[in-house]
């Protein structure tokens, strides 16, 4: 009677078991899938925001400076990126690239960041058969961040960019007695 009634309301003694070993490696995949796009979007998110810093900080940038101190702070913004293939390649030669447009006498500066990634496992095949990856099988990664150097106020000025003109014209603080 056990038997008749398991069968005729769709329980077999034993389905679970089937269900799950079914389950759990769809599950996986589908775990994998996510983890890819998320590791290319924290990385988006990381070379995005130091571009902006580093915008900020070339817009203050003399003539004609070409200090590695600049490559440096944009690099040390990018060190939240673990230093794993997946995430950036660091072996042989860095992936980083940072590269500068203007200095402080520019109206617009630029920052681009490149960087490239290798692809988790079951995601290589896939990537490379669909073109994604650059011809060392890797993601590449590439993020621009453009800003104005000076601020509209600044520019509409009647003194124009010199500040020793804006300190003569209204005087110093010194000098009218404000602290």
């Amino acid at each position: 009677m056990r038997g008749r009634l398991s069968s005729s309301c769709g329980f077999f003694p034993g389905q679970s078991t089937v269900e799950g070993a079914f389950l759990i490696p769809v599950i996986l995949l589908m775990l994998m899938l996510l983890i890819q796009p998320g590791i290319l979007l924290y990385n988006r998110v990381v070379m995005q925001s130091a571009a902006s810093e580093g915008c900020r900080l070339i817009s203050t940038r003399p003539s004609g400076d070409l200090s590695d101190a600049y490559e440096g702070y944009v690099i040390r913004r990018l060190g939240s990126v673990p230093q794993q293939k997946n995430f950036h390649v660091h072996e042989g030669a860095c992936t980083w690239e940072v590269c500068f447009d203007g200095d402080e006498e520019s109206d617009i500066v630029t920052v681009t960041i490149r960087n490239q990634a290798e692809p988790l496992p079951f995601f290589d095949f896939g990537a490379r058969s669909l073109g994604l990856v650059n011809g060392e099988g890797n993601f590449a990664q590439e993020v621009s961040v453009s800003t104005h150097s000076k601020s509209a106020w600044v520019v509409g000025n009647d003194q124009g960019l010199d500040p020793d003109a804006w300190v003569s014209q209204n005087g110093s603080t010194a000098e009218r007695g404000e602290r």
